[in-house]
C-alpha cells in the first residue's frame, strides 16, 4: 500500500486512460495480502488472548470488518468527491476532495504497518498445545483437515455457509447501483450509508453473547428469514426512491 500509495493516482489520470491491468493486479495482491492477515488473526486470537476472552475474537472481527469495508468504501467516496466536500465541509470550494486514492492508501499503509509491528514487539504468543499436537507437519495438517472435512456433520455446514449469501448477494451487490443508475448521487449515497454504521456496529455487539453456546444455530436460523425479508423491504425502496427521482407520485 505505501508503495503503490505513490503511483496510484498517476495510474488513474494516465493521459492514455486508467491503468486497468496494473490497478487490478494492486487490489488481487492487496486482497489476498489482507486474507492471509486475516487467518494470521485468528491463529493470534487463540495464542494471544485470554482463554476467557477467546470468544469475544469472532464478535471483533466482523465489528472490524464492518467499519474497514464501510471506511473503504462509503467513506472514501464521500471524501474524495470534490462536490460532497464542497458542500459538506468546506466554506470555500475546491476542484478535488479531501482525500485522493494515494493517501488514502498512505495513510492506512503506515495503520497496518504500525499496528502490526506493535503487536509483533508488545505481544507474546502463549504456547497452547501439546507435543502431539506440535509434532504435526504441513503433511499431516493437510490429512487431518481432510478427514475433519469428510465428517457429515462439517460437510452440511459447509454448504449451508458457502449458499447462505446467495438469496440476498445480489439484493445487496446491485441495490446502490440501480439508485446511481436512476441519478441519486453516490455521495448522497454514500453519507446515507454511513449514518447506518453505529446502527450495525450496536446490533453486532447486541447479539454476540446470545448467538454463542449450544443453540446459536438455532438462533440464527430465526434470524434468517427476517433477513430474506429486507430483500422486499430494499425493493420497494428502490422502486419508491425511482419514482421520486423520476418526479411522480409515490402512494
Amino acid at each position: 500500500m505505501l508503495c503503490v500509495s505513490y503511483r496510484a493516482n498517476a495510474w488513474i489520470d494516465d493521459p492514455a486512460g486508467p491503468r486497468i491491468v496494473l490497478l487490478t493486479v494492486f487490489f488481487f495482491l492487496l486482497t489476498f495480502l489482507a486474507a492471509t492477515q486475516d487467518v494470521a488473526l485468528d491463529g493470534w486470537a487463540i495464542t494471544m488472548l485470554k482463554r476467557e476472552n477467546i470468544g469475544y475474537a469472532a464478535t471483533c472481527g466482523s465489528v472490524g470488518q464492518t467499519i474497514g469495508i464501510s471506511v473503504g468504501f462509503f467513506v472514501f467516496m464521500s471524501l474524495e468527491s470534490a462536490d460532497f466536500c464542497n458542500a459538506y465541509l468546506r466554506s470555500e470550494p475546491l476542484p478535488y476532495g479531501v482525500l485522493t486514492l494515494s493517501s488514502f492508501l498512505n495513510y492506512f499503509g503506515w495503520i497496518f504497518l504500525t499496528t502490526t509491528t506493535l503487536v509483533m514487539l508488545f505481544k507474546n504468543e502463549e504456547t497452547l498445545f501439546t507435543d502431539e499436537e506440535h509434532s504435526l507437519g504441513v503433511l499431516d495438517t493437510y490429512k487431518k483437515l481432510i478427514r475433519i472435512i469428510r465428517l457429515p456433520a462439517i460437510k452440511t455446514f459447509s454448504i449451508f455457509l458457502l449458499t447462505m449469501s446467495i438469496s440476498f448477494s445480489a439484493c445487496d451487490a446491485i441495490s446502490w447501483l440501480k439508485l446511481v443508475r436512476l441519478g441519486l448521487d453516490r455521495e448522497k449515497f454514500a453519507l446515507a450509508t454511513t449514518v447506518i454504521i453505529p446502527v450495525k456496529v450496536s446490533l453486532l455487539l447486541f447479539f454476540w453473547k446470545r448467538m454463542t453456546g449450544e443453540k446459536s444455530m438455532d438462533i440464527f436460523m430465526k434470524i434468517y428469514p427476517v433477513r430474506l425479508a429486507f430483500n422486499l423491504v430494499a425493493s420497494v425502496f428502490i422502486w419508491s426512491t425511482a419514482q421520486m427521482l423520476m418526479g411522480l407520485d409515490v402512494p
